[in-house]
């Protein structure tokens, strides 16, 4: 899920606990996971172009 819509702030409070947090307790145990800011600007960019 993407959090789109910060008003319901129950629903925000509830997807940084679970999805946010997991995806940083990922990262952290492996780094490898993580892409450099260049190929992230890069990947938004084609999602804005499509």
């Amino acid at each position: 899920m993407v959090m789109n819509d910060c008003t319901d702030v129950g629903g925000l409070e509830t997807w940084l606990r679970t999805e946010v947090v997991a995806a940083f307790d990922e990262l952290r145990a492996d780094p490898s996971q993580a892409i450099r800011a260049d190929e992230m600007r890069e990947h938004l960019a084609m999602l804005h172009e499509a």
